[in-house]
């Protein structure tokens, strides 16, 4: 059911029921998210009761464990409120772009970086799933035309670019936009004394308006809804360790009411003879199935999922990031029957509780290297490591870098270390020289 709800948002062939609606947002639902519809439900539906402990094996919904005890944390602090991918989907929702492309666009805007940096190049995004790099290009436009400014931008020098681009065109604007575009590396740098030598700006206070406009613009337009006030989120999963040393993967419903259609409405239903009545309780009975059969469906596949994701990630629970494989969406989607993009509804805001933490299902998703040997996630923590045990007073270049993974059997062009290191977050080599006290 929730694949053929994918297919038709994605041929867009038929306008979907407000059922199939309600399963979509259901599936895409954070645990927390899931409470207040259970919640909202029982405030507003008659006919839906809760369920109490001792009556749980009579509900109609699927069953998790809620006996044994979590052997890892479940739960982890988060951003409240509004979220990024909320407030760029409000505005993609009011655009007038078409309609495939919208819903493009909500799909990269859940998969943007804290920071509002796209994580994966188009390319990579357009063969994990069926959606055409046309339309992934298109739906990048959309992103990068709304607020913040410099949203969906792939780095720094386009996210620098699309914000000058949006102000008043004047001498220091254009310089400041030939600057990042043609001279990003000595302006990342501060290399000024070069930046004036180049004689592209004019004189030192020319150069000090075009910083000053730089040093105006954010460089992180995504960050101020990562740094909100902090919400605990629980786990929608959890392993338990088995005696075997394998993991079992259970379903978390803590916190989560367990509903069902009220008996009573069942009999009324039956003996009543007042046709008003009868067609009331059946609506609210309808409006009640579609909820459990939502809910339950969107149980089932987050598990399928989950199943799939960890058969292959197994070293990667135990040993931590360096071990985690390349995966992408497109191979879990064969595996279980479902769209791609179902997969990404259902691992959006989904936390798994393991022995590396509690880790978003989104996470184990990653582009691969050497042959998709390694994923560039674990090359990622590869070189924070390296760099977090190096000789401060002689820090790794880009080029020891890549010798040290060449000893890993792990081969990269200098400049892919150089964008890894920069995901990261780590200046280069000449940033990160500490020097001796004379």
């Amino acid at each position: 059911m929730i694949n053929s709800i994918q297919e038709q948002k994605q041929s867009l062939s038929h306008n979907l029921s407000p059922y199939l609606l309600q399963s979509a947002d259901i599936l895409q639902a954070n645990s927390i998210q899931l409470e207040k519809i259970l919640q909202q439900a029982l405030a507003t539906n008659p006919i839906l009761e809760e369920v109490s402990p001792l009556e749980e094996k009579n509900t109609s919904l699927p069953q998790s464990s809620t006996s044994i005890s979590p052997q890892f944390p479940t739960q982890l602090p988060i951003a409240q409120d509004e979220t990024l991918a909320d407030f760029l989907a409000n505005q993609i929702s009011a655009s007038n772009a078409k309609k495939e492309i919208r819903e493009t666009a909500k799909i990269l805007a859940n998969n943007l970086s804290d920071n509002g940096f796209l994580r994966n190049d188009l390319k990579e995004l357009a063969k994990d799933g069926k959606i055409s790099l046309s339309n992934l290009k298109e739906a990048k436009n959309l992103l990068n035309r709304l607020e913040p400014a410099g949203i969906g931008a792939s780095n720094l020098k386009e996210c620098l670019l699309i914000q000058l681009s949006r102000l008043p065109k004047n001498p220091i604007q254009e310089k400041a936009m030939n600057l990042v575009a043609n001279h990003s590396s000595l302006l990342a740098e501060k290399k000024y004394k070069e930046i004036e030598k180049l004689n592209l700006i004019g004189n030192k206070t020319q150069i000090k308006k075009v910083i000053d406009l730089l040093s105006s613009l954010n460089p992180k337009p995504g960050e101020k809804f990562s740094q909100q006030k902090p919400l605990i989120v629980s786990a929608d999963i959890m392993l338990i360790p088995n005696s075997k040393g394998e993991f079992e993967i259970e379903l978390v419903r803590e916190n989560l009411p367990q509903v069902q259609i009220s008996n009573y409405y069942k009999d009324l239903l039956s003996t009543s003879n007042d046709e008003s009545v009868r067609k009331y309780i059946k609506g609210k009975i309808q409006k009640a199935d579609y909820l459990i059969n939502a809910i339950r469906q969107r149980q089932e596949t987050i598990l399928k999922i989950t199943k799939a994701i960890l058969q292959g990630q197994k070293e990667y629970l135990r040993r931590g990031k360096e071990k985690l494989k390349p995966m992408k969406m497109q191979e879990i989607a064969e595996q279980v029957d479902l769209h791609p993009s179902t997969i990404s509804r259902a691992c959006a805001g989904k936390f798994l509780a393991s022995p590396q933490g509690l880790i978003e299902l989104r996470e184990f998703f990653s582009s691969g290297q050497n042959d998709e040997t390694f994923s560039a996630t674990a090359i990622r923590e590869i070189i924070a490591k390296m760099i977090a045990q190096e000789d401060k007073l002689k820090p790794l270049s880009d080029s020891q870098i890549q010798k040290l993974l060449c000893k890993q059997k792990i081969k990269l062009a200098r400049r892919t270390i150089a964008k890894y290191r920069e995901q990261i977050g780590i200046l280069p080599k000449h940033l990160r020289k500490s020097f001796k006290p004379q």
